[in-house]
Parts: C-alpha cells; structure tokens; sequence
C-alpha cells in the first residue's frame, strides 16, 4: 500500500511539473460579410524565441492583405505572413538574437478576415505548429484550433435626417423622418454650453409629405452666437410614444463646421443606395468608393451648392460593372474635410 502511495504522489507531482507550452486561436463570433480580428495565442511554462504555423482559412473567409501583426508580445522579433495556395496563411515569427518572447501567455499575433455569406460554425485550424526555444526545439504540447461563429447581419434602423445650415440670423433647422410612425407634432429643443436643455418651437405633422423637409429658423443674439450650441428634436406620436432624433452642435460662430457626411440608405442594400453631404459653401468635392482591401471602385468629382445634396450609387464601378456583395467604404473629401463610412451591399 505504502509502495502505491508512494508511486500514485510520484506520478502526480511529476505530471504537474511538466511543460505546457500551448498554441491555441480564441474562438469568436460575428455576422455575415463583417470584418472579424483573429488572435493566435500561446501559452508557456518555458521561454520560446520563435514560433510558426500554418493557418487553414475557413471556406469563404477572406484574410485581409497585410492585416497580420505580433503583439506586444515581440521583443524585436521579425514577422513573416503569406497566403499561400489553399486559403492557408503562413505564419513565422523569429529573432535574429535569439530573444526570447515577453510574457508567459496571450496574444502572440492577430489578423483579420472577411467573413463570407453563409452562417453556421466555422474551424480555424492550425497546421503543423511549432513553438521553438533557443537551442531550435520544439517545445509545443498540444495545440487547439479556433471557432468561428457567423450569424447573420443585424439589419441596423436608419435614423431620421437631421441637420442645420448657418444664417444671418441664426441657425435654420431641418429634418425629414421615415414616416414609419403616425407621427403627431415635433418639439424643438436647444441647449448652450453648460445649461438645461429648453424647448424652444414645436411644429405640427399635418400629413406632411414624405419628399420634403421640416424646418425651423432659430433667431440668435450676437452673444448666443458666441455659445457652442446644440439642438435635438423629439417626435411626439398619436399614441403618445415619443422619440428623439440624434442630437447636432454647432461650436462658436467663427469655429463653425463647414461639412457633414451622412449615412447611406439604405443600408445595408441590394440595388442602389443613396449618400448625403451637407456644405455651408459652394465647392468642389471628391466622392470615392473603395473596397475593404482599398481598392478604388469609383470616383466621381463633383461641385456641390451650399446646403444639403443627395447623390446615389448603384452598385457599379466607373466601368459600369456591378461589383459583388460585399462592404465598401464611402468618402467625401476636399482640400478641409475627409470623412469615410463603411455600407453593406447584399446582392
């Protein structure tokens, strides 16, 4: 009995005092078509100068050119990442030096993907992974390959139109709804720096058409001007339900923006979709659409009228070729305003 104690303890002790150096990726979750950042980890009991693996990419994933970086992790280590034939990325990061990596567990790498279309559980594998100490063995103990689970968009509410343009006499505000509910009237409501928000106008639905703007003229003193201030408008319905549109400032008079780019809408969509600017001058401004590895889609140089101006895309590139479903980014930009939001078109 002695003899077995003796040999049971021996055996624990020694299975607790072995290595585990472990390279793992962490499972996520996301929705179809959306960017999706993936982190390899490694866990050790020993020092490890070097690692490599080879990652097989999921079916209908995209790995994103050049998105691969080591973490902090890294103490002067050099990264090599290709994709090769396969869908597979191959990973390799070492030392010239031989210096060890900091820590003993976390992100050693991260890099991003574009999930496909379909939904469902996807693996991360990792293939033939090797963590090395400085006399070049491989001291990996096991290793666990990464989940994916993609589900599909969450379609997002488009929110009101809502925006304000500068006059002599004040600012003059506008907004347009989505006519979704039976809306009754609209109160208009203003805050300077460092006060109570008040109402200041109310303005009736009156079966107000669908193609056209609400609008309301707020009459400012000259030291009200020399206020950041900011308004919001809440929506009353019949049934008593209210809601508020997003909140606009407008910084001291002399400080004004110039600009503003709004979200698409749809979004996401499946033909056309379409984009607004506001300018408070007349000027000329570069409208480009790119693709999620920065390819240009197309680019259209157009001069805008003070105001609010509405353009649309259709889905096609300035070769009049309908591009996949997929997310682009949209920009406006001019010698003083560059601004990028990223749309979803689903075929």
């Amino acid at each position: 009995m002695k003899r077995l104690l003796l040999f049971l303890f021996f055996t624990l002790t020694t299975t607790q005092l072995l290595p585990q150096n472990i390279m793992f990726i962490r499972d996520i979750q996301t929705q179809i078509l959306d960017t999706v950042s993936i982190s390899l980890h490694i866990n050790n009991s020993e020092a490890f100068v070097a690692f490599q693996t080879d990652v097989k990419i999921p079916e209908g994933f995209t790995y994103i050119n050049n998105s691969a970086n080591l973490s902090e992790r890294a103490n002067g280590h050099i990264l090599s990442a290709n994709l090769i034939p396969g869908n597979i990325l191959r990973v390799l990061a070492f030392s010239f030096n031989q210096n060890s990596f900091y820590g003993d567990t976390g992100v050693v790498l991260y890099f991003k993907l574009i999930a496909g279309d379909t939904t469902g559980i996807f693996t991360i594998e990792l293939i033939n992974p090797i963590i090395s100490n400085s006399n070049s063995q491989n001291i990996l103990t096991h290793f666990i390959n990464g989940k994916i689970t993609v589900s599909s968009f969450i379609v997002l509410v488009q929110m009101p139109i809502f925006y304000g343009i500068r006059n002599d006499n004040g600012i003059q505000l506008f907004w347009k709804t989505n006519n979704e509910e039976n809306i009754q009237c609209f109160f208009i409501e203003r805050q300077f720096s460092n006060s109570e928000w008040e109402t200041i106008g109310f303005v009736n639905y009156d079966n107000h058409s669908d193609q056209s703007y609400f609008t309301f003229v707020d009459v400012l003193k000259y030291h009200q001007k020399m206020n950041t201030i900011s308004y919001r408008i809440k929506q009353v319905n019949s049934d008593g339900t209210t809601k508020y549109f997003d909140t606009i400032s407008f910084e001291p008079e002399n400080e004004s923006e110039k600009f503003q780019l709004f979200v698409n809408y749809p979004n996401p969509f499946n033909s056309s979709t379409k984009i607004a600017i506001f300018s408070s001058l007349k000027t000329e401004i570069d409208f480009i659409i790119t693709d999620v590895c920065g390819r240009m889609i197309k680019k259209e140089t157009k001069t805008i009228s003070p105001g609010y101006s509405e353009f649309e895309w259709d889905g096609k590139s300035s070769e009049n070729i309908q591009v996949p479903s997929g997310i682009y980014f949209y920009s406006m930009s001019n010698k003083e305003f560059t601004k990028t939001i990223k749309m979803l078109l689903l075929r």
